[in-house]
């Protein structure tokens, strides 16, 4: 578990992936691959005046790849990121959404900390809802067509192999995909 996880409002699935399709209708994202480096840089910033987003180094932030304040308008993306999402790494890129999804999700002043071996419902973790919105926004399912497998997901939206196998197996539970068909009506 993560240290700094919080509890937050349910979510389900579904709703998360309402909110990844609206980001993508309202930034304009009509092709599979999203550019998030462009969505959280320039479209967040003319949306949400007083948004900034910053770039500090791998010595400033240590460990930590990205941090999310929507209160105070900020999230902040380790350099080596930012960079790594520019050049179309998968991982980098899933980080920013991640972000994106705390920033977007997360917006009450003051959530509860997990405490360590409390039982929460997966919906009702901060850190399952931003993983869950960050897969949704990138993997989009109207665009999954075709996608049988995780390597084709990679290819056409820009993700991990980890990313592409969790999202394929969401999708194949959900019966949204049965052998790269899409099998019902995803918008």
């Amino acid at each position: 578990m993560d240290e700094h996880e919080f509890i937050v409002s349910p979510r389900s699935r579904k709703e998360l992936r309402e909110i990844a399709g609206l980001v993508r209708q309202v930034c304009g994202c009509r092709e599979a691959k999203v550019d998030i480096v462009k969505l959280v840089e320039i479209d967040l910033a003319r949306l949400d005046e007083g948004f900034v987003l910053h770039l500090p180094d791998r010595e400033d932030m240590g460990d930590i790849e990205g941090l999310t304040n929507p209160i105070e308008k900020w999230i902040y993306i380790r350099a080596d990121v930012y960079d790594g999402a520019c050049r179309g790494r998968g991982r980098d890129r899933m980080t920013i959404a991640h972000e994106l999804g705390h920033y977007l999700l997360h917006r009450q002043a003051d959530f509860p900390r997990i405490a360590k071996g409390a039982e929460i419902p997966v919906f009702r973790r901060s850190e399952w809802q931003a993983n869950t919105f960050a897969g949704e926004l990138l993997i989009g399912v109207q665009h999954i067509h075709g996608c049988s497998e995780a390597q084709h997901i990679v290819d056409r939206f820009g993700v991990s192999f980890e990313a592409a196998n969790v999202q394929l197996q969401v999708l194949r539970k959900e019966q949204l995909i049965i052998g790269g068909e899409v099998t019902m009506n995803t918008k």
